[in-house]
């Protein structure tokens, strides 16, 4: 049954309304600025839920929904209409990969906590880390922390770019000259790619750390990419 929990938060973000769609968690609970009588209701016009905002926030608590899958919803209030996708906190199921990370407990559980599993013998080339030393997958994401940048770029690289994901600012930027080969958090950048031969390595900014539905997805979207290959 789907249920949904309307607290009271002194929080506003204006910038969600709008065309696009605003991706959201199920299973945990969801902020959203809102005014006056609002309702959600399914693709078919079903309503679900409805209420008044207050103090110019809702926020909705959506059961958990099946690994993998997503849950289009509309909400209408004073501010007009928004499109609401719910997607599973499992978003990436049965994918397989190796952990490497120094810090292991917190960022692994929180991985395994989309739907990755730990690879046992195969994983598809697919490496989460947090070093950049440990990149030698077919595709690796590296997340470090704030404390270790700079980060020096690998001398061998063929391919190097910074890659912004629209809607969803990030903090990275680089320098390559003769003296330094860097990557730094002073940017606006969301990820950094580097290739050499066969091995991608995404950079992700200190910011993405798994809990932001907009930085999963765009793990999702990278890997998606990578398989079609």
């Amino acid at each position: 049954m789907t249920k949904f929990i309307f607290l009271l938060l002194l929080a506003l973000c204006g910038n969600l309304f709008g065309g696009e769609v605003v991706n959201l968690f199920s299973g945990r609970e969801c902020t959203l600025p809102g005014r006056g009588k609002w309702s959600l209701a399914a693709e078919h016009g079903r309503i679900l839920a409805s209420g008044t905002a207050v103090q110019d926030v809702i926020v909705l608590s959506l059961e958990a929904i099946k690994p993998g899958t997503s849950l289009d919803l509309t909400l209408r209030d004073s501010n007009g209409v928004r499109k609401l996708r719910f997607w599973s906190p499992e978003v990436l199921p049965g994918i397989a990969a190796d952990f490497r990370m120094r810090t292991e407990q917190g960022k692994v559980a929180r991985l395994k906590g989309l739907g990755l599993v730990e690879a046992s013998g195969k994983s598809d080339g697919i490496v989460f880390t947090d070093t950049l030393e440990q990149c030698n997958g077919r595709l690796n994401f590296c997340f470090s922390e704030k404390s270790d940048y700079p980060l020096s770029i690998p001398e061998d690289w063929e391919y190097i770019g910074l890659s912004n994901d629209p809607g969803n600012r990030g903090s990275l930027s680089i320098v390559l000259n003769k003296e330094e080969r860097v990557v730094d958090v002073d940017g606006q950048a969301k990820y950094l790619e580097i290739k050499k031969g066969a091995t991608t390595i995404i950079v992700m900014g200190p910011e993405n750390a798994c809990e932001n539905i907009d930085d999963v997805l765009l793990i999702k979207k990278i890997i998606a990419k990578e398989k079609r290959k």
